[in-house]
């Protein structure tokens, strides 16, 4: 596997949104396996992108942000969807405000 490849595995290695309910305690221990195996994947990627030509990073780079574009709608549509659930369960202002993405 080239590391252009490589790049390419770790940075879609993303985990699915899950749409079941689970009980406080389950999706305390989801979201801290998510955000454990999301930073070794960062890690991975950091290995890699270190090592990386300059112009295979910007191109990693650019895919990056060219997908990001192409899914802001949704990615919006989610996070207008995680900011109501935020406040119908009583969470803090703060927690809301750094919760809150805009297309800006």
């Amino acid at each position: 596997m080239t590391s252009e490849s490589s790049l390419r595995v770790v940075a879609n290695g993303g985990a699915a949104r899950n749409g079941g309910v689970a009980s406080r305690d389950r999706a305390a221990d989801d979201v801290a396996a998510q955000m454990r195996a999301l930073g070794e994947r960062a890690r991975a990627a950091a290995r890699l992108i270190a090592l990386a030509p300059e112009a295979q990073r910007n191109r990693a780079l650019q895919s990056m942000a060219a997908a990001l574009r192409d899914r802001a709608a949704a990615i919006l549509a989610a996070n207008a969807q995680d900011l109501a659930e935020a406040r119908a369960s009583g969470q803090n202002a703060a927690f809301i405000d750094r919760l809150l993405l805009d297309a800006g």
